[in-house]
This record gives C-alpha cells, structure tokens and sequence, in this order.
C-alpha cells in the first residue's frame, strides 16, 4: 500500500513540474528577449544625444557670436551715456543669432521736458503733416504716389507705403494710413497714423520741434528730455551699428517717436538716419 500511495505522488509532482514549465515558456514568448530590449534603449539613446549635441552646438554657435558683438554693443552704450543719463535705466542684454542688443527702460516715469510733444513735422515748403489728418489732406499738400493713390484698405488695418512733392528736394515721406471707417476703404479716407522721414533722402530740411537731419543725440535730448520709453542699441556687424531713442510724452500715449542713429566704429560717426512717429489710434 504504501508503495502505491508513492507511485501516485510522483507522478503528481512530475505532472505538476511539467505544466509549471509549460506556462514559465509561454510568459516567456510574450516578452522581448534581453538581446531586443538592449537595442531598443541603444537606438533611443542615441536618438536623445544626438538631439541634446544639435542644442547645444546651437546654442554655442549663438552665444560665441553674440560674444563676438557685445563689446561693440557696449561702446554705443557708452557713447549714449555721454548725454543720457544712464542710472535712470535698467539695462538688459538680448543676444540672438547674428546680432546683440542692449534694451535700456527707465526705472521709473521719467518727468518729459517738452509737454506734450505734438505729432506733427514741418517740411519743405512750410508744409506741416500731423498724424490724425486724412490723407486725401496730405493729397491736397501736394504729396502723391498715383500707384497707391486707389488702394484699398480693410476696416481696422493700416497699410505703408511713401508719397512725394514732384520737382521739389526732400520732400518724400513715408506714411502709415489706417482705416477706421468700419468697412474697406480708399487711401483717400484713411487717416495719417505713422510717419517716416528718412535723413537721406530729406536732409536737414524738415523740421520736427526744432529738431532736423542735421540734430545730434545731444541735442535731441536737450529738446526733449531723456527717452521715456524703452530703447536700445544693436549690433549686427563690427562695421556699423544702430542708436534707438524712443519717447512717448503725447496726448494720446499709444504714440511714439523714435530716433534711429548710426554709429560707424571705424570714425566714431554717428549719424542721424530716421525719424518716425507712429501709431496713431483715434
């Protein structure tokens, strides 16, 4: 008997060992083998390290030529702080891919000298454009360009372009115009709401406050004040780089006027480029 009671037992250890086995290999079939795992998580890697090395070779790229610019940013900053006075500012640099800048904004509300500062400019001729007029009244100073003169614009859009006084020196301007009628709208009744005078192509005869082609940083902020707004200077080569003096002392303070210089290294130039008044929303 008790021989019998052994011979069932074993074969039920030896069934039961049998299936453990069987469903051991089944699990097993289910899943990746060691080998496939492995190269999986090799292939991912080196998907993440070639990303991380391409951010970085970028990144290095931006910051070396950034670099390379900032010493010049920082002479045009100096030579702004000759007249500006720059403990009135907060200094911030904003290096990109081809270019550095420095933004100077005042720490606080700046006291304007001249209150307000009237949107207008007087050109050759005594003639005097002020941003709000409609521009079929710029049309009757004598300024025209016949390609635009028909254009439309879209209600609540603004388009640019310039207009000019045939036969007369230095009297193109670049106008801003936007239609605020509520549906589209011919140039001719859309409103003045940006103007552009270029140095080199008006000279010194225009006349903004007192201020001409032929005005300096200096006297411009005799007239004016120091900037109110936010301005800066900008590299984008070691030949030339660019002065940005913005005000903001208006009736209406969503205008601005801008001075835009150039600064030449190889003479310590600094020559007065573009003025520009913008933004004018009734």
């Amino acid at each position: 008997m008790k021989k019998s009671v052994s011979i069932i037992l074993a074969l039920i250890i030896s069934a039961s060992a049998a299936a453990l086995a069987g469903c051991g290999s089944k699990k097993q079939a289910e899943q990746p083998t060691p080998a496939v795992q492995s190269d999986v998580t090799s292939v991912q890697e080196s998907n993440e390290t070639t990303a991380e090395e391409t951010t970085q070779e970028g990144t290095t790229a931006m910051t070396d030529e950034a670099a390379k610019y900032k010493p010049y940013a920082q002479k045009l900053l100096d030579y702004v702080g000759k007249y500006v006075d720059m403990s009135l500012y907060s200094t911030e640099e904003n290096p990109g891919v081809g270019f550095f800048q420095f933004n100077f904004s005042p720490k606080s509300e700046i006291k304007p000298v001249m209150d307000p500062i009237v949107p207008e400019i007087e050109l050759p001729g005594v003639v005097t454009v002020k941003l709000g007029m409609q521009y079929k009244e710029l049309q009757a100073l004598g300024f025209q360009n016949p390609e635009w003169d028909d254009k439309e614009v879209e209600a609540g859009h603004s388009d640019f372009y310039y207009s000019r006084i045939p036969d007369k020196q230095g009297s193109t301007i670049g106008h801003g115009l936007f239609n605020r009628t509520g549906a589209t709208a011919k140039h001719s009744e859309c409103v003045v709401d940006t103007f552009n005078v270029s140095v080199d192509s008006t000279g010194s005869l225009w006349n903004y406050h007192g201020i001409t082609g032929e005005s300096t940083i200096e006297d411009i902020v005799k007239i004016l004040g120091t900037p109110d707004l936010k301005s800066n200077v900008l590299i984008e080569n070691e030949f030339r780089g660019e002065i940005k003096l913005v005000y903001n002392n208006h009736d209406d303070k969503k205008m601005q006027t801008v001075f835009k210089f150039e600064y030449e290294f190889s003479t310590d130039k600094v020559t007065f480029k573009v003025l520009q008044v913008q933004n004018y929303r009734p």
